[in-house]
């Protein structure tokens, strides 16, 4: 199983999931045990901030389909609601890449995330949480533990 968590910097949780460097990607054994397998540089977010230029001296996580042990996962799309807002590219379909980029994740983490993103998550079977935990380390901690609270996704146009 396959963890996600939004960050800047690979410490900590960023505050808003479009707009972060990379995602801290995050493996459960079958008995539980976490282990971070590196960073996924945010190429495929429409907001990414460009974080394949900073990469903290960090592992590079493995792309979609090629975490060892895990298969690829398939992802799909939403069906559009229509023209989403009247924004360009605000439509249920600007979400692919990030979806086909976490198409073999199932829990995500962050600290901020719009609701269209929520809903095209949901969509695709990956359990969310938008928490107010700083550290990466001990939202996953408390993901296993089965304490990790989550709060609402942003309400904004994000």
């Amino acid at each position: 199983m396959l963890i996600a968590v939004a960050t800047d910097d690979g410490k900590h949780i960023a505050q808003h999931f479009g707009r972060c460097a990379f995602f801290s990607i995050w493996k459960l054994d079958e008995g539980g045990q976490p282990a971070n397998i590196g960073l996924r540089a945010n190429t495929f977010t429409a907001h990414a901030t460009g974080g394949e230029a900073g990469l903290p001296d960090l592992p590079v996580a493995p792309p979609p389909g090629e975490v060892p042990g895990e298969p690829p996962k398939d992802f799909h799309l939403p069906e559009p609601a229509g023209k989403g807002e009247g924004q360009p590219g605000h439509g249920m379909l600007s979400h692919a890449s990030v979806l086909e980029g976490l198409a073999d994740v199932q829990v995500v983490i962050a600290a901020g995330m719009g609701r269209r993103i929520v809903n095209d998550l949901n969509a695709n079977n990956k359990e969310i949480f938008v928490t107010q935990e700083t550290r990466i380390a001990s939202a996953v901690d408390k993901y296993i533990e089965g304490t990790l609270t989550s709060g609402e996704s942003c309400s904004g146009k994000h």
